[in-house]
């Protein structure tokens, strides 16, 4: 870094901070019982619970929420296809995690 460089004389790096993202609020866990009342079906995948509703004719949404508010949702003619990849997209997410 040359001498001019703002970074330097401040006393970060150029690349902190890349890559990463900086939480701008504090996100409270749920409780189950709280999310079970919007995501009544759960056991499939640990800490995340779903739901379908049929939100047109013969159209299906379903969704996935875990305990920290993330979200997964999937849509379709079939019920259990659209339930069985909301599951695997929740699966994936804790597999990133590892």
């Amino acid at each position: 870094m040359s001498p001019a460089d703002p970074h330097k004389e401040s006393g970060t790096s150029q690349l902190e901070g890349v890559g990463r993202q900086t939480m701008k609020r504090k996100i409270s866990r749920m409780s189950e019982e709280e999310i079970g009342k919007s995501f009544p079906i759960d056991n499939r995948v640990s800490g995340w619970f779903f739901r379908v509703d049929e939100i047109s004719a013969g159209t299906y949404l379903a969704e996935g929420r875990d305990l920290w508010g993330r979200e997964v949702s999937s849509n379709g003619p079939d019920p259990d296809r659209v339930l069985e990849q909301c599951i695997a997209a929740a699966r994936s997410i804790i597999e990133e995690d590892i």
